[in-house]
């Protein structure tokens, strides 16, 4: 039996293992970037392993049966957690598990079902037949992840890495979802350079305040020039104070690239 992801209104199909390994690719390089490829690719890869049933094949056919799909992985990787004692397994299911609502609190092992809580999922999943286990045939098992670094041993420092992580994995998802649905017309680059970006935010300043009358406006220009000559002064840390209203985020931004433009 195929297993698909979705289908596009002119009825095409994309079969979970496109689906899988193109978001595993995606979420391996988007991860990559901050040293954790190998964490990226197995979130991307097992995602959507609760699409590996009869009942959502059903539903992307028009059952109009509910299925929430997305704790399963989830389930899958906390589970490994739990029998490995490895915290890793637990920070890589919460990206799963938010992938499509955002990252939920973690709440407890005692959580309810319905409290929208990880462990409220986990346990909802729990109780639920399993069902799914053909992901295993055409994705493979989950595999062993690396340690992680001492430094990332903290809290603080997991549940950073784990926003991170959550991030490649949605904007993964989204943009193999998205080439798919548009029956590849539309391509994305990686991203801008530096450069560009500023190129871009100066045109809009020079936009927003061309011709810009009042004393608000005023204030905002004289802020947006403070900042710029500021970022021309020694290394630092600065401080700004700004009320409500003041253009406090694009004149910090201004601050940032002329800081880079001057060394």
């Amino acid at each position: 039996m195929t297993y698909y992801a979705r289908k596009s209104e002119d009825g095409r199909k994309q079969s979970m293992k496109e689906h899988a390994m193109g978001v595993a690719e995606r979420a391996g390089q988007f991860a990559g970037a901050f040293g954790f490829s190998e964490y990226g690719r197995t979130i991307g890869l097992h995602h959507d392993d609760g699409k590996y049933t009869s009942t959502f094949q059903a539903r992307l056919d028009g059952s109009g049966i509910q299925y929430e799909h997305s704790s399963a992985g989830a389930y899958l990787l906390a589970k490994k957690g739990f029998e490995t004692r490895d915290p890793v397994y637990i920070m890589l299911a919460h990206a799963i598990a938010g992938h499509h609502s955002g990252l939920p609190d973690t709440g407890s092992r005692n959580s309810p079902e319905d409290s929208g809580t990880f462990f409220g999922k986990y346990n909802r999943r729990e109780k639920m037949v399993f069902d799914f286990g053909a992901y295993e045939s055409e994705l493979g098992p989950i595999g062993t992840q690396a340690a992680l670094p001492k430094e990332f041993k903290n809290n603080y420092s997991l549940q950073f890495l784990g926003r991170m992580l959550f991030s490649a994995l949605v904007d993964a998802d989204f943009l193999d979802t998205e080439h798919f649905m548009s029956d590849g017309k539309i391509s994305r680059i990686s991203g801008e350079d530096i450069p560009t970006l500023k190129a871009r935010f100066d045109a809009h300043m020079r936009s927003k305040f061309a011709g810009a009358a009042g004393p608000i406006n005023q204030k905002r220009a004289e802020i947006l020039a403070a900042c710029r000559a500021a970022a021309e002064g020694e290394r630092g840390i600065y401080r700004l104070t700004v009320p409500t209203g003041g253009g406090k985020t694009l004149s910090s931004l201004a601050f940032a690239h002329h800081t880079g433009d001057v060394g």
